[in-house]
């Protein structure tokens, strides 16, 4: 089709809706007639533009003060034509949405968080929140972004010696709330979670919600509390750790393209009946142990993520690791053992045990480990150190 044919297409259809308008008269303001004066404005620069006069004279909007001329004639063609004592003539915008939300909603004795312009937030709103006698209050916050592994934590231990802020939130994963949590711990700077990843085992724990507007919300709470942090040969580890089948998985998870839940099924599954039990020695509460088992994992929290409980009765404000030891369940017992493992029952399994302790020793066949579902490289022994209540968290549940 050529340009030529498109142009006259377009003058039929600008015909056919101007007969089509000739024999009604639509009654709803955004589709009714418009003045050829009128029409002068909107092919004009004036199309789009606001005009909001504060109290000191000065215009929010760039070009206000000429649509704010505008609107002074319009309201004096309004007096002319219907003899109106009063008229206005304001664009409809987002401040008057704003002004009747705030009018329906809040009284003066009510106090409200806003963003102020400097932050993102709209100009208007703490004027609006002026002239209506409502109390507000903003707090200041920076988003940074990180680029690389191990950047979250840098960028904490930055903000931590600038001494500007009460509260750093992770918006991520496990691995991410790993770098973030360790490196607040042993601070008084507040630490909330929105969980973006695969798993979010030690969000799930505190209870915050896996959606993101929720979360944001409980992240606001002014409930705390100071939790537990296990150490594992120098490394932090908030959630739960591990250096048998998990961790395995853990490394085949991160040579895979695609994330996700799906991805972490996947390498289960793949590596479920190629992965060996393995000789492991612990040494814990002045005895020594030698175990042959799949799993072998050090919770700080209850779970590995998506509500799959290796840990069912960690708490992070006890003091203890739980040191999990699970044997291979056999082919049959497969389907109880996942039934047991996502409803918190593993406890109930005879190939399954628990050990409670505050340091421990584990020696063996140890090369590949992960620390809150990030892999590592590390070779035996594993010493592992609970720090009782070195991390302040928001909660935005009560912990036990």
């Amino acid at each position: 089709m050529k340009m030529s044919e498109i142009f006259e297409e377009y003058k039929q259809l600008c015909k056919e809706l101007n007969e089509f308008e000739e024999n009604k008269i639509p009654l709803c303001a955004a589709e009714t007639y418009i003045s050829d004066f009128s029409k002068q404005a909107l092919i004009s620069n004036f199309e789009g533009k606001y005009s909001f006069v504060e109290t000191n004279g000065n215009n929010s909007f760039i070009g206000g003060t000429y649509v704010h001329k505008l609107n002074e004639l319009l309201k004096k063609e309004c007096h002319l034509l219907f003899h109106a004592k009063y008229s206005n003539a304001d664009t409809i915008t987002g401040i008057n949405c704003f002004t009747v939300c705030a009018m329906s909603l809040l009284k003066n004795t009510d106090s409200v968080l806003i963003t102020t312009p400097d932050q993102g937030g709209h100009a208007s709103i703490p004027i609006i929140l002026d002239k209506l006698g409502i109390h507000y209050d903003s707090i200041p916050y920076d988003i940074v972004f990180t680029e690389y592994a191990g950047h979250a934590r840098k960028l904490v231990e930055d903000a931590r010696q600038e001494g500007k802020y009460t509260h750093i939130v992770a918006v991520g994963g496990d691995g991410t709330v790993n770098e973030v949590g360790g490196a607040l711990c042993g601070s008084d700077v507040a630490f909330g979670v929105v969980s973006l990843g695969s798993g979010n085992g030690f969000a799930r724990h505190l209870g915050y919600s896996v959606f993101m507007t929720k979360a944001l919300k409980q992240v606001l709470t002014d409930q705390f509390a100071q939790i537990d942090v296990l150490e594992m040969n120098g490394k932090y580890s908030l959630n739960v750790s591990g250096v048998g089948f998990d961790a395995e998985v853990a490394h085949e998870f991160n040579h895979l393209k695609l994330r996700g839940v799906f991805s972490y099924i996947y390498a289960a599954i793949k590596l479920w009946f190629r992965y060996p039990e393995k000789k492991y020695k612990i040494t814990g509460n002045g005895k020594v142990m030698k175990v042959n088992c799949f799993i072998l994992s050090f919770a700080n929290s209850s779970q590995y993520g998506n509500n799959a409980y290796i840990a069912p009765h960690a708490s992070v404000r006890d003091g203890l690791m739980d040191i999990c030891i699970l044997k291979r369940p056999a082919f049959f017992e497969i389907l109880w053992f996942l039934l047991f493992f996502i409803n918190s029952k593993l406890y109930k399994l005879s190939y399954y045990k628990e050990i409670q302790c505050e340091e421990a020793i584990v020696e063996g066949d140890i090369e590949r480990v992960h620390i809150d579902g990030d892999a590592y490289i590390m070779h035996s022994p594993i010493h592992l150190k609970m720090h009782k209540g070195i991390l302040k968290v928001v909660v935005p549940k009560k912990l036990d």
